[in-house]
This record gives structure tokens, sequence and C-alpha cells, in this order.
């Protein structure tokens, strides 16, 4: 019997065996979920793509995805973030902003892969991104405390040993925050 935790996995019976041992025992697995994502525009209600994602920071990962998609430039954009249901959000603009779909360059299909997929042209995934940071150089010693760092705030992953991460850190290796998913791309 599976039982969902509200952390992002559930548990579920298996059968683990070692060398000729078998035990039934349960073991924490990442729930991964489609996601409708909606656009409320000037013209109506428009399904945007379906992606795959672990429940829990729906808000942050589609505005991750229309900023990184170039459907935004920043958040102030935004009027609204709806959760609909639990696997249907629905974006709303400010009234001056009305992206621009035909600039995605992609047959807008998502899945938990990595951002390359659904790229409608090898030349696409070439382009420079959408979006630029100022680049920086930290020291190694900086860069070599980042992976203990984020390792220590993957409790997801701690558990299920089935999920990805990515965090953000400030130019001299301070932890700022960090998101769990089962899509690399998100």
């Amino acid at each position: 019997m599976e039982v969902e935790i509200n952390n992002g996995s559930k548990q579920v019976p298996i059968r683990k065996v070692q060398e000729d041992v078998s035990i039934r025992m349960d073991d924490h697995v990442a729930i991964e979920e489609a996601l409708l994502i909606q656009l409320k525009t000037r013209s109506g209600l428009q399904d945007l793509t379906i992606t795959m994602r672990t429940p829990g920071e729906d808000e942050d990962l589609v505005v991750g995805l229309l900023f990184t998609e170039g459907l935004i430039d920043s958040s102030d954009q935004i009027e609204s973030v709806v959760m609909v249901d639990p696997n249907c959000i629905q974006i709303e603009f400010v009234e001056d902003h009305q992206p621009n779909l035909s600039s995605t360059d992609r047959n807008f299909f998502s899945t938990s892969a990595c951002g390359v997929c659904g790229k409608s042209s090898l030349d696409s995934i070439a382009e420079e991104p959408k979006h630029k940071l100022e680049p920086f150089s930290p020291s190694s010693s900086v860069l070599l405390k980042l992976y203990d760092q984020l390792a220590s705030q993957q409790s997801l992953f701690s558990l299920t040993g089935g999920i990805h991460a990515a965090a953000l850190f400030d130019e001299h290796g301070e932890f700022i925050s960090m998101r769990e998913d089962v899509g690399r791309h998100n």
C-alpha cells in the first residue's frame, strides 16, 4: 500500500534483495506528477504546457520557466499565480504585459528532462540565453564548499536518493535558497 507523505515523497512496499536474502520493506520514492500551466491573457485562458514535477514549489517552478523561456523579464510582470487545483496553475499578467509566445522557439512540450527537450532546432540550443547574469569568478575555496552546503539542505534527496536540486548562493558562497524537484530543468 502506497502512503503519500507531504514532503514530495511517498512510501511504497519493496522487496530488497542482497545476495540470497530477500526482505519486504517500505521505501521512500519521489513523487512525479503532471502540472498544467495556463496563461490568462487579453484573448482569454490559454494552456501553455504540461510539465512533470515534484509537487510543492509550483509557483517558483512556473515563474522560473516563464523567465527562462523569455516570456517575462521579471516577476513584476505577473499579476497573480493561482493554483486552480493540485495539478493546474494559472498565471495572469499585469495589464501592460502580454507574452510573445512565438519567441519561445520551442514546441512547447515539457518533460522532467533537461531544458533542451522540445527545442525546435539544433540552432536554438546554441542560442544565447534570453537573460544574462553578470559574470563573476568565485574562488576555488568558495566553489568547493558549495556541494556540502547543498547536500546539507537536500532533505528529499536524503530520503529518496532520487531527486535533483538547484541552489542559489551569493558570491561569497553563502546559501540563499534551494529547491528540489524530480526534473533536472526545474
